[in-house]
């Protein structure tokens, strides 16, 4: 999971900076940050039953429950690492060898799905130590560039909250980029705070 993941707590050994960042991520689930998450939580649902509402009952449009719970908790788990502004947004993925649109959190499931997928590989299994290098077939490379994308999509998204928001400001969107945004030991250093915020959607999804 390196490639998708980097140097997430949640993957890479003990060392001081792992201790720092750990005690950043556990403060964003105490009881006050929750409630506030909560919150997002709520309106996020709100907004989609809205949507199901308009789509699906007003139009009488055929129903899938199952399709439109997984897209309501992929919507939340965008909105809490990403913020309520990332609903709706498009990223290019590598799909059979061709280039498509598609909803960024459907896309990031679909990464992730990719990469478990690889995991049980029966080479993977045996020799671990090639996940990180062993992309030889058109079904590794494909997974290798849309890796690539999704971190520089993440990446972008960093940098405009950076350049939209004073620091001071950063804790109106409640979500976890806001909260790393505001802490010291990710203040300097995107590719951390890009690879907590995969790992977070990672866990809920």
């Amino acid at each position: 999971m390196e490639p998708l993941t980097g140097d997430s707590i949640l993957f890479s050994p003990s060392h001081k900076l792992w201790s720092s960042k750990r005690k950043v991520i556990a403060a964003a689930f105490y009881k006050e940050k929750m409630l506030l998450m909560c919150e997002l939580i709520k309106e996020t649902a709100h907004e989609v039953t809205e949507d199901w509402r308009k789509d699906f009952v007003q139009k009488s449009k055929p129903f899938n429950i199952f399709e439109a719970v997984i897209e309501l908790q992929t919507d939340i788990l965008t909105c809490c690492a990403f913020g309520r502004d990332c609903r709706g947004m498009e990223m290019p993925v590598k799909m059979d060898g061709k280039m498509i649109n598609m909803p960024w959190g459907q896309a990031v499931r679909h990464i992730f799905d990719k990469c478990l997928y690889r995991m049980i590989q029966p080479h993977l299994l045996f020799f671990p130590e090639l996940s990180d290098i062993w992309f030889t077939t058109t079904y590794d490379r494909d997974l290798k560039q849309n890796i690539q994308q999704l971190r520089n999509f993440i990446s972008d998204i960093v940098q405009k909250r950076r350049a939209g928001n004073s620091k001071a400001s950063f804790n109106n969107q409640n979500d976890l980029l806001d909260i790393l945004l505001n802490e010291d030991v990710f203040e300097q250093s995107d590719k951390n705070i890009i690879d907590e915020c995969i790992t977070f959607f990672f866990a809920g999804a």
